[in-house]
Protein backbone atom coordinates (compact mmCIF):
# COMPACT_ATOMS: atom_id res chain seq x y z
CA UNK A 1 0.00 0.00 0.00
CA UNK A 2 3.06 2.36 0.90
CA UNK A 3 4.50 1.68 -2.75
CA UNK A 4 1.29 2.17 -4.27
CA UNK A 5 1.05 5.64 -2.69
CA UNK A 6 4.54 6.51 -3.19
CA UNK A 7 4.19 5.64 -6.86
CA UNK A 8 0.75 7.95 -7.56
CA UNK A 9 2.76 10.81 -5.63
CA UNK A 10 5.50 10.61 -7.90
CA UNK A 11 3.61 10.53 -11.15
CA UNK A 12 1.85 13.42 -9.90
CA UNK A 13 4.92 15.42 -8.84
CA UNK A 14 6.17 14.65 -12.47
CA UNK A 15 3.01 15.45 -13.89
CA UNK A 16 2.95 18.70 -12.12
CA UNK A 17 6.84 19.53 -13.24
CA UNK A 18 6.25 18.34 -16.60
CA UNK A 19 3.10 20.68 -17.59
CA UNK A 20 4.39 23.87 -15.90
CA UNK A 21 7.83 23.70 -17.95
CA UNK A 22 6.68 22.59 -21.18
CA UNK A 23 3.19 24.28 -21.20
CA UNK A 24 4.73 27.63 -21.23
CA UNK A 25 4.38 29.27 -24.98
CA UNK A 26 7.70 30.61 -26.19
CA UNK A 27 7.21 34.38 -25.16
CA UNK A 28 7.14 36.89 -28.25
CA UNK A 29 8.56 40.47 -27.76
CA UNK A 30 10.55 43.72 -29.31
CA UNK A 31 13.51 44.32 -30.44
CA UNK A 32 14.22 47.96 -31.40
CA UNK A 33 17.24 50.30 -31.81
CA UNK A 34 19.61 52.52 -33.66
CA UNK A 35 21.92 52.88 -36.19
CA UNK A 36 24.67 55.17 -36.24
CA UNK A 37 28.00 55.88 -38.43
CA UNK A 38 31.74 55.73 -36.64
CA UNK A 39 30.86 59.72 -36.38
CA UNK A 40 27.50 58.71 -33.87
CA UNK A 41 25.54 60.42 -37.07
CA UNK A 42 22.16 58.21 -37.64
CA UNK A 43 22.45 56.33 -40.93
CA UNK A 44 18.67 56.42 -41.92
CA UNK A 45 16.65 53.62 -44.24
CA UNK A 46 19.45 51.29 -43.06
CA UNK A 47 18.87 47.65 -43.74
CA UNK A 48 17.96 45.47 -40.58
CA UNK A 49 18.05 41.46 -40.04
CA UNK A 50 16.76 40.58 -36.75
CA UNK A 51 17.71 36.95 -35.89
CA UNK A 52 16.73 34.22 -33.01
CA UNK A 53 19.20 32.16 -31.47
CA UNK A 54 16.22 30.10 -29.65
CA UNK A 55 14.11 29.88 -33.21
CA UNK A 56 16.93 29.51 -35.85
CA UNK A 57 14.17 29.99 -38.47
CA UNK A 58 12.85 33.01 -37.52
CA UNK A 59 14.44 36.29 -39.56
CA UNK A 60 12.94 39.21 -40.27
CA UNK A 61 14.05 42.75 -42.10
CA UNK A 62 13.15 46.10 -41.51
CA UNK A 63 14.46 49.41 -42.80
CA UNK A 64 15.77 52.38 -40.24
CA UNK A 65 13.16 55.37 -39.98
CA UNK A 66 14.91 58.14 -41.03
CA UNK A 67 16.44 59.07 -37.74
CA UNK A 68 18.05 55.25 -38.10
CA UNK A 69 15.86 53.62 -35.48
CA UNK A 70 14.06 50.30 -35.76
CA UNK A 71 11.80 48.40 -34.15
CA UNK A 72 10.90 44.38 -35.23
CA UNK A 73 7.68 42.83 -32.48
CA UNK A 74 6.78 39.54 -32.37
CA UNK A 75 10.20 37.63 -32.02
CA UNK A 76 11.03 34.61 -30.01
CA UNK A 77 12.26 35.64 -26.66
CA UNK A 78 16.03 34.99 -25.49
CA UNK A 79 19.19 36.01 -27.36
CA UNK A 80 19.00 37.85 -30.44
CA UNK A 81 20.92 39.36 -32.74
CA UNK A 82 20.41 42.73 -35.08
CA UNK A 83 22.29 43.47 -37.99
CA UNK A 84 22.97 45.69 -40.63
CA UNK A 85 23.38 44.66 -44.09
CA UNK A 86 24.21 45.92 -47.06
CA UNK A 87 22.26 45.35 -50.76
CA UNK A 88 23.93 41.84 -51.13
CA UNK A 89 23.35 40.67 -47.44
CA UNK A 90 26.84 40.96 -46.45
CA UNK A 91 26.82 41.92 -42.42
CA UNK A 92 28.32 45.54 -42.12
CA UNK A 93 27.89 45.94 -38.19
CA UNK A 94 25.89 43.94 -35.55
CA UNK A 95 24.66 43.71 -31.96
CA UNK A 96 23.64 41.48 -30.04
CA UNK A 97 21.14 41.32 -27.21
CA UNK A 98 18.61 39.14 -24.84
CA UNK A 99 14.80 39.37 -24.84
CA UNK A 100 13.65 38.66 -21.30
CA UNK A 101 9.75 37.90 -20.40
CA UNK A 102 9.63 41.11 -18.00
CA UNK A 103 9.42 43.14 -20.36
CA UNK A 104 9.58 41.91 -23.16
CA UNK A 105 11.66 44.28 -25.50
CA UNK A 106 15.56 44.75 -26.11
CA UNK A 107 17.03 47.82 -27.53
CA UNK A 108 20.40 47.42 -29.50
CA UNK A 109 22.90 49.96 -30.38
CA UNK A 110 24.51 49.31 -33.66
CA UNK A 111 27.77 51.50 -35.09
CA UNK A 112 28.61 50.80 -38.42
CA UNK A 113 33.00 51.17 -38.20
CA UNK A 114 34.62 53.54 -40.84
CA UNK A 115 35.08 52.16 -44.19
CA UNK A 116 32.10 49.69 -43.59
Amino acid sequence: MKTMKRLLLTIQIVAALTSSTFGQAVTRGTVSGRVTNSSGAAVAKALIVVTSDVAPSYKSNVTCNDNGEFSVSEVPGGPVTASVVNANGVVRASAKATLTNNPPTAVVSIQIPAGK
